[in-house]
């Protein structure tokens, strides 16, 4: 019976394995395996819009999300994330008061 430990064999590698999804790194033992996945129609209920908004534009790369087979899904943390940097980018409808 061999115990793991220091001097019993060869040292191993840990190995990692990442996914990309539409430019962005995912690792496989943080977001993506605790995280559901949720779909087009819930995620139009956090982006206030419709889901076919949503596909749309999932399929133009405009948010993050991810296809499998036909249907898009996606993740509420990543939806929240973009939401956040649009309003730091000032691409949002609605304009921020006093500031010109």
């Amino acid at each position: 019976m061999s115990h793991l430990g220091a001097g019993d064999g060869p040292p191993t590698r840990e190995r990692r394995s990442n996914v990309v999804v539409r430019g962005r790194e995912l690792e496989s033992e943080g977001l993506m395996t605790c995280e559901p996945l949720i779909t087009a129609e819930q995620a139009a209920e956090i982006l206030n819009c419709s889901s076919k908004t949503v596909k749309r534009m999932a399929v133009r790369g405009q948010i993050p999300a991810m296809q499998i087979g036909n249907r898009w899904r996606f993740r509420a943390s990543l939806l929240d994330e973009w939401m956040r940097s649009q309003l730091l980018l000032g691409r949002h409808p609605c304009p921020m008061k006093g500031v010109a």
